[in-house]
């Protein structure tokens, strides 16, 4: 019940767990559209423990830029199977006909992309969607897809070297994607660990993952969290990605040590999600954000609730009087 839509009925609930939650920015303090409220109060919505002792801090700030973006982008009508099935054969058309015929140009989920066939090919679904269209409505005057795209694909740059495997990058768009946490992670799931052929999501048991493949799996998410997350302005950017590195390699520890137990050295995802559910889920309780409704979009609830429960008091108080 809770998880096929209680959560909005009681959000309250999440509060018995003090560790979850977390969210995302860009490299700039351009501003954004506010709750009508305008204030500037800071308020912390959850706190994320990390590795060695750090934590990733989450505001409604945060919450708000984030619904920001996805709602300019059109994000929340698409899933991430949406965008992949699009994404994957343009940007592996694209890069064939820029000439690339080698090994790094092979068509499978971890070719390189560069930042302009990224941004091109993520703005031609977007405009097919005919959410972009609905800008000249938006409360975001300075709003731009494409510096957005940029600065997402810059963000998974860390090497500078102008190439970002295509399966990292969706990985941490799926986090800005429509639909359930556990569809995400299946489908993120299976971008590491499928036989790269490009088909996610279609068969989940054959998808196995090593080390290597959580530690990408899971630091994807992360990079995707610390850029809309205003706790990311106040350090350097070594400290973000050393906070970032440190936090993958130690769940991508416990992931494989929790299964190494068991002599099983490439973990399938139902072994996935056995860890999770045994614990896993306070050693990466950041992953909860995937499910949007839940951070981004929740602060829209209260103001509901508050008014059906004062319509509620309303009619108790009559009842009484009379």
């Amino acid at each position: 019940w809770y998880t096929e839509g209680g959560y909005a009925v009681a959000p309250w609930l999440e509060l018995l767990d003090l560790q979850k939650f977390l969210s995302l920015i860009g490299n700039n303090e351009s501003k954004y559209p506010l709750d009508s409220s305008g204030s500037d109060h800071v308020e912390v919505l959850f706190t994320f423990p990390l590795a060695n002792s750090r934590s990733l801090v989450v505001l409604r700030d945060d919450a708000q830029y984030v619904r920001s973006v996805v709602n300019e982008l059109g994000l929340l009508s698409l899933t991430s199977e949406d965008i992949w099935s699009v994404l994957f054969p343009d940007v592996a058309k694209s890069l064939a006909r820029a000439g690339g015929s080698g090994k790094s140009t092979k068509k499978s989920m971890r070719m390189e992309v560069d930042q302009t066939t990224f941004v091109q090919c993520m703005m031609r679904i977007l405009s097919g969607t005919g959410e972009l269209l609905k800008q000249n409505n938006s409360s975001w005057a300075d709003f731009s897809p494409e510096e957005t795209l940029k600065n997402f694909y810059l963000s998974f740059d860390l090497a500078q070297s102008k190439r970002v495997p295509l399966n990292q990058l969706m990985c941490g768009l799926t986090l800005l994607c429509g639909g359930k946490k556990s569809n995400k992670l299946v489908f993120a799931f299976g971008l590491f660990g499928g036989d790269d052929s490009g088909k996610v999501g279609k068969k989940k048991a054959a998808s196995k993952m090593t080390h290597n493949d959580f530690f990408f799996f899971f630091r994807s998410f992360l990079i995707v969290m610390f850029s809309c997350c205003n706790q990311s302005l106040s350090l350097s950017a070594d400290a973000v990605t050393q906070y970032i590195s440190d936090t993958a390699k130690s769940v991508a520890d416990d992931v494989m040590k929790y299964w190494k137990a068991k002599k099983v050295e490439k973990v399938k995802f139902e072994n996935f999600s056995e860890w999770y559910n045994e614990g896993g889920f306070e050693t990466a309780p950041w992953l909860e954000l995937l499910d949007l409704n839940k951070w981004v979009l929740a602060d829209q609830l209260p103001v509901q609730q508050q008014s059906q429960q004062q319509t509620q008091q309303h009619q108790s108080q009559q009842h009484q009087s009379q």
